[in-house]
Order: C-alpha cells, then structure tokens, then sequence
C-alpha cells in the first residue's frame, strides 16, 4: 500500500476534479497545497516516499495509458519513471525501487534512477500485492478470489511462494469476497474487509 502521510502533519488526497489534482493536506494549521499536474490528467493512486520529500503518483496523460512518476514536494513536474502501462505502484521500503503491474498483467520492478526493470518471477495474474517486506527482500501477496485469503510470501531471489496465514471472518456463511487486505509493518497486526451475501427463504401457505 502506498503511504498516505508523512509523519504526523501531512496528507495527501486525490481530488476528482477534471483534470484530477493531487493535493497536500496539513492535519494542523495551513492550507491545502496542489502539486503540479504535469501531463498527468487522472491519478490511479499516490503516495509518499520513505524519505518523505517525494512522492509516487500513478496516473495517465489525454489519451495514454497509466504509468508512474516521482514527484518533489518542494516544486516541479512529475517525472516518469515507468512506461505507459504500468500501474499499481508499490515503493520499496528504502525507497530505491517501485514494483508495479505491466499491461500483460505481469510484475516488474523499476529503479526510481532509471534503468532496465526487473521481471517478478513466481507471480500470476491473479495475485495482489498487499506491501514489501520490512527488508525489501520479499513481497507479500494475495491470490484474489480465495475464501479463505491465502497470504503468502513471495521471496524475490528465487521466486519460491510461502503460506503465511489465511485470513476470513469467523464465519463463512455467505462470505464471497475478501479485500481491502492491509499488514503492519510488524506483519502481526492486519486488517481486511470482505463481501457478504445471505438470502432468506420463507414459505406461505393459505394464499387464495
């Protein structure tokens, strides 16, 4: 998940104007700050980088596919990092890399410095990327449409998937979805929300 603040003062909120526009939010005193557009048109999300002076925002330019840009809070144009698309971006935690989905539904790593990307071995098309790890050294992952969520841990040098835990309300009855799936750095606390649907039968008799 992209990071939404910095620290304790700063939001960030993507407001669906036309264009969209990416704004800065103090939780204290101070006005709204936009950042500068650029070509980007729509935003798909953004977020802070770990050093808390840039941002990764993923967006697409008049008629072009998304792709994604790094931003300096400070002033200036985004700048693309990724080409077009390119979606989902996903920021290392030393902030030196963005992992995002490419068009044929496939993961790449990008080095925010430029440069060749790096193709995510082990992953499928069905796979959500809940965060990195800690250590940058493996992603965590979900495989959409299982009930129960099956999280499993995707080490990026060799590729090999683990079972980390399975995640589902105490009860199953209905339950036809689980989504929204978010881990603490810790990877001890989590949070989720799931799709529930339940029908009731009845049954009438003395109907003329």
């Amino acid at each position: 998940m992209l990071p939404n603040r910095v620290g304790n003062h700063l939001w960030r909120a993507i407001v669906p104007t036309s264009p969209m526009r990416l704004t800065l939010y103090a939780t204290g005193a101070g006005e709204p700050r936009l950042l500068e557009n650029g070509e980007i048109q729509a935003y798909d999300s953004a977020g802070f980088f770990p050093d808390g002076k840039r941002v990764l925002a993923c967006g697409s330019a008049a008629g072009q596919l998304t792709r994604c840009y790094v931003q300096d809070l400070d002033g200036g144009a985004p700048r693309a990092i990724t080409p077009p698309g390119t979606s989902h971006g996903l920021i290392s935690p030393d902030g030196s890399s963005v992992l995002v989905r490419g068009p044929d539904e496939r993961f790449f790593i990008y080095a925010t410095t430029g440069g060749a990307p790096k193709s995510v071995q082990g992953t499928t098309s069905d796979d959500e990327v809940i965060r990195w790890s800690a250590n940058g050294l493996s992603l965590l992952l979900n495989h959409k449409g299982k009930v129960p969520a099956r999280i499993e841990r995707l080490d990026l040098l060799t590729g090999k998937r683990t079972l980390v835990k399975e995640l589902a309300p105490p009860s199953l009855s209905g339950v036809v979805n689980i989504r929204n799936i978010a881990f603490a750095d810790n990877e001890r606390s989590y949070a989720y929300t799931f799709d529930r649907v339940l029908c009731r039968m009845a049954s009438v008799s003395g109907l003329k």
